[in-house]
């Protein structure tokens, strides 16, 4: 009975060696599609991040173009503030030589009325001294 026993531990001793390559190669084909398949998401991560950058850089290109047009609104704007603001200060410039000139002929005005006025009150002296001059010499040679 030993020997049988023996030969059916050695039978199985021998069996577990052939199936020890096997075992191996299984896990050697586990491995292999395991880093397959590791290797073909970081494949698919890799293309999945490019076509990220490149929506990005897309995306840039747009922000910067639109960039570009509000900068040229931009300067078209200011220019267009600057023009604005040197026709107010020459319109500004214009009605303060108006007001310069009617200021002036304001004064030209109150002045020749001035002088009417001290000529016409010189005008009815002139008179009133005749006519006193006139009732004076009346009442003496009556």
């Amino acid at each position: 009975m030993r020997n049988t026993v023996s030969t059916y531990n050695q039978g199985i001793a021998d069996s577990t060696e052939n199936f020890e390559p096997i075992q191996k190669n299984i896990i050697e084909e586990e491995t292999i599609k395991n880093f397959n398949t590791g290797t073909q998401k970081m494949i698919n991560n890799a293309d999945n991040l490019r076509n990220r950058i490149m929506n990005l850089q897309e995306k840039i290109e747009k922000h910067k173009m639109n960039i570009g047009n509000k900068m040229e609104e931009l300067d078209e704007t200011s220019s267009i503030i600057k023009s604005t603001k040197k026709e107010i200060q020459n319109k500004i410039d214009i009605l303060d030589n108006r007001n310069k000139q009617l200021q002036d002929t304001i004064d030209q005005n109150i002045f020749l009325k001035k002088v009417s006025y001290t000529l016409l009150a010189a005008v009815i002296i002139v008179i009133a001294i005749f006519l006193l001059i006139f009732s004076i010499s009346g009442n003496k040679t009556s």
